[in-house]
């Protein structure tokens, strides 16, 4: 066994046995592990007390070469993401990042950049106090970036024109924008009003900070997450049932008082 040090963020934790704990956790240097903490749930380990889902920590552990299964040496927890836990609003959309990330990455396949933007992502969360879900949607975004199966909203694919006054069509099979008139009648398309083509064109350019900053409406909100969820299940298998949406889509009256689409 060799012991490896690495950045982490937990994605899960379920209880093992009368005392420990197993973690699924995201690593900056080694990407998705499954991970053994002994004695977490004991008195003498109350010092991992904290050591839930969302905790950011730098790790050591015991990596064994011909298992999944590795050990956890040392954990500091470096931030416990307070302000998240203390709001169920607030958690329940963290949970959607985390979520994407447990089910759709391979594990032990390192991602720096994924672990980054996961990051960034629950810093973001954390800190403000409005446009949350604009935050997620700007995760969900970029995550389509990082694993090369982002639309491309540029121009149409037939006539190549890229104006964004009136509607197009995101033909979902082939990832490619369309107009009306060159949309292929045999693949099945979105409607992709000419405000979400501009909305999803911005996040290129700016921040997750930045996302929670723009103002949209209820129903812009609304067809921006069906496009990004119909477009995510249809190219990741994995992502097809998601328990995080359906949390939220369970909680949305009693979220409707800190996170309105308007802000």
């Amino acid at each position: 066994m060799t012991i490896r040090k690495t950045a982490a963020i937990v994605l899960h934790s379920q209880k093992q046995g009368e005392t420990s704990k197993i973690l699924r956790i995201y690593t900056r240097q080694y990407g998705s592990i499954s991970l053994m903490v002994k004695g977490a749930r004991s008195i003498k380990g109350k010092q991992w007390g904290a050591l839930e889902t969302l905790s950011r920590v730098q790790l050591h552990f015991y990596h064994r070469e011909t298992r999944h299964l590795h050990y956890a040496r040392q954990v500091d927890i470096e931030d416990s993401f307070r302000q998240i836990r203390s709001n169920l609003g607030k958690f329940a959309l963290a949970m959607i990042p985390c979520e994407i990330v447990l089910k759709a990455e391979e594990p032990e396949h390192a991602n720096p950049r994924l672990y980054d933007l996961l990051n960034e992502t629950l810093k973001a969360l954390e800190e403000k106090q409005s446009g949350l879900r604009n935050i997620v949607r700007a995760f969900e975004w970029k995550y389509l970036e990082l694993t090369g199966i982002k639309p491309r909203l540029d121009g149409c694919l037939g006539c190549g024109k890229t104006a964004i006054e009136t509607s197009h069509c995101l033909v979902v099979e082939q990832g490619l924008l369309a107009c009306p008139e060159c949309a292929p009648p045999a693949l099945s398309t979105l409607t992709l009003s000419g405000s979400a083509l501009r909305y999803l064109r911005h996040l290129d350019q700016i921040s997750l900070a930045q996302a929670g900053e723009i103002a949209i409406s209820g129903s812009l909100g609304k067809e921006i997450d069906t496009v990004l969820v119909t477009f995510m299940r249809y190219h990741l298998d994995s992502l097809h049932h998601l328990h995080s949406l359906k949390v939220l889509e369970s909680m949305q009256d009693a979220l409707n008082g800190f996170d309105k689409e308007s802000i």
